[in-house]
């Protein structure tokens, strides 16, 4: 993450941060968290689903020296927790956001999901 980041340009305002081991996240769950973000004020804007946060999440610009300043090791998470307050969430209805493919067996169901049996 603290690689991606100091990699964008200086005239990008946020980051999307996707993981590479949910490939079920639907495109309008991403449509609809870039619409949000531009919509507020929020500096995390992340998908809810069944009251659980999931992922992709947009970070702010404005966080990502807290990002970047993270020791090897450490949760981004600490920083998305310590700004509970200025998160906006959107409420999806597609649990997507919550599943990832961590195991053989994860992958197996992910792909029964996908309809390659």
């Amino acid at each position: 993450l603290q690689r991606g980041l100091r990699a964008l340009s200086e005239n990008v305002s946020a980051a999307l941060v996707v993981l590479g081991d949910q490939p079920q996240i639907q495109p309008s769950v991403v449509h609809r968290l870039l619409e949000a973000y531009a919509r507020g004020e929020a500096l995390i804007v992340a998908p809810s689903y069944d009251m659980r946060r999931g992922h992709p999440i947009v970070i702010d610009r404005r966080l990502w020296p807290e990002l970047l300043a993270l020791p090897s090791g450490a949760a981004p998470r600490d920083v998305i927790n310590r700004h509970a307050g200025r998160t906006q969430y959107v409420n999806v209805d597609d649990d997507s956001i919550l599943r990832d493919v961590d195991t053989p067996e994860a992958y197996r169901a992910e792909r029964r999901r996908a309809g390659f049996g």
